[in-house]
């Protein structure tokens, strides 16, 4: 074989395992979850939600968030390099919240992986009607408390 013969079985070779490392192969499937987040009975607004896999518990998933609505209301959505997909993983997750500059000094616990009291267990079938209560703190699921 020449020596430009050996350069384009190379070339292709190297294209034929770069376009195979391409595929992310099957995409795990994503449960649903939303609900509402309240403060003092009122719609927490100006905020996120995060849903943080808890790594303790088994869960290596994706970040779940969600930019929470006027009423106070969420919507959850792993991103992935080809593009957001609605819900997570089902696992366990640490729940956090982006408050911006809300001053409220209690809600200073809810901002942070190592200190949210926070936590979600999300089926397969996901979960709908969340209720994530900042004065208790506690996520309420399905009639239940966490």
């Amino acid at each position: 074989m020449s020596r430009t013969g050996c350069v384009r079985a190379a070339g292709v070779l190297v294209l034929g395992l770069v376009l195979c490392g391409c595929s992310d192969g099957p995409q795990a499937k994503l449960s649903p979850v939303n609900g509402r987040v309240t403060f003092k009975d009122q719609a927490v607004t100006a905020a996120e939600i995060y849903l943080n896999p808890d790594a303790k518990k088994g869960n290596q998933g994706d970040l779940g968030s969600a930019v929470l609505q006027e009423d106070g209301t969420f919507s959850i959505t792993t991103y992935h390099p080809k593009g957001p997909r609605p819900g997570v993983a089902p696992g366990s997750y640490k729940v956090t919240l982006g408050l911006g500059r809300r001053a409220e000094k209690e809600l200073t616990k809810f901002r942070t992986v190592q200190t949210t009291p926070l936590t979600i267990e999300v089926p397969e079938e996901g979960l709908q009607n969340v209720v994530v209560d900042l004065d208790k703190g506690v996520v309420v699921t399905g009639g239940e408390s966490k």
